[in-house]
């Protein structure tokens, strides 16, 4: 599996917007997405920047995304975001309880 891992800069004042924007839009389409597996986006309030982690089955749906935002950096600047960074890369472990966790082997041979 792989992640698309990013940090944005948000406009200020605009947070109510970007959030509506976030759980109405954002959220719903990227989950649609093929090798979708879990999302998370973050804020940290000291910064003001926000933290995306979106994790797919393979690296190319995760590139897919990652193509996706940067050919649309219109869209982000009217809604105040902007990128700073865009990473692939490869999940070794994940774990949501402590019933459940899982060590990924990587793809490459």
């Amino acid at each position: 599996m792989h992640a698309l891992v990013s940090v944005w800069t948000m406009a200020e004042g605009r947070l109510p917007e970007q959030q509506r924007g976030l759980h109405e839009q954002i959220v719903p389409a990227v989950s649609k997405l093929p090798g979708f597996v879990a999302g998370y986006w973050n804020r940290d309030p000291v910064t003001g920047k926000a933290h995306g982690l979106i994790v797919f089955e393979t690296e190319a749906d995760a590139r897919g995304l990652k193509d996706f935002i940067q050919s649309d950096t219109k869209r982000a600047a009217e809604a105040g975001l902007t990128y700073d960074s865009l990473a692939i890369v490869e999940v070794l472990a994940s774990a949501t309880t402590a019933v459940t966790a899982r060590t990924y082997q990587s793809d490459r041979r």
